[in-house]
C-alpha cells in the first residue's frame, strides 16, 4: 500500500544518509593514514641524514655516534648533538603510536665498569629525557646503560672503540 511505500522509501533516504556518512568518515580516515605514512616516510628519510639506520630482528635500530653526542667520559649532550636528536624526534614521532622505544647507551673498553656502566645510563637518560623534550611521549620511551658490554668491534685500536661509543635508538615492532 501507499504508507509501506512512503515507509520503505524513508527508510532507503536514510540509509543512503548513512552510506553517504560512512564514505566520508571512510575517505576522512584513509586521507589521514596516507598523510601519515606521508609524514613518516619523510622524517625517515631526514633521519637517514643524520644517523645510520638498520632492521634487525629487535626493531628499527637507530645508531649516533657518542662522539657526536657528547664529550669524552660526559653525559651532557653537545650543542651540535641537539641538531641531529630533534630530526631524530620528528621520526620517532611519526610512528605508530603503538611502537614504544629503548635508548640504549654504549661506552668503549677503556675505564672501568663501575665507571661505564653509569655513564652509559646517563648518556641514555639524557638522549631520552631530550627527545621527550621536543615531544616524544614518555611512556613510550625508557633508557638503559650498558656500559662495553655489546661492542660492535673489539676494542683493539682508536676507531673500533669510538664506534663502540654509542647511543642506539630501538624502534620497536
Amino acid at each position: 500500500s501507499a504508507v509501506t511505500t512512503a515507509a520503505q522509501r524513508a527508510t532507503n533516504v536514510a540509509q543512503g544518509k548513512e552510506l553517504e556518512r560512512s564514505a566520508a568518515q571512510l575517505d576522512a580516515e584513509k586521507q589521514a593514514r596516507m598523510t601519515s605514512e606521508a609524514r613518516l616516510a619523510g622524517a625517515m628519510r631526514d633521519l637517514a641524514a643524520v644517523a645510520a639506520v638498520r632492521e634487525e630482528s629487535r626493531g628499527m635500530v637507530i645508531t649516533l655516534s657518542g662522539s657526536v653526542l657528547f664529550a669524552s667520559g660526559q653525559a651532557s649532550l653537545l650543542e651540535t648533538a641537539k641538531t641531529r636528536l630533534t630530526q631524530v624526534a620528528e621520526a620517532l614521532k611519526a610512528q605508530p603510536s603503538d611502537r614504544t622505544m629503548v635508548v640504549e647507551g654504549h661506552t668503549d673498553s677503556q675505564g672501568t665498569d663501575a665507571t661505564n656502566q653509569p655513564l652509559s645510563f646517563d648518556r641514555a637518560s639524557a638522549v631520552r629525557e631530550y627527545l621527550i623534550s621536543q615531544g616524544v611521549e614518555a611512556s613510550r620511551i625508557t633508557a638503559v646503560g650498558l656500559g662495553s658490554g655489546r661492542p660492535l668491534l673489539d676494542n683493539r685500536n682508536p676507531e673500533n672503540r669510538a664506534n663502540n661509543r654509542r647511543v642506539e635508538i630501538i624502534v620497536r615492532p
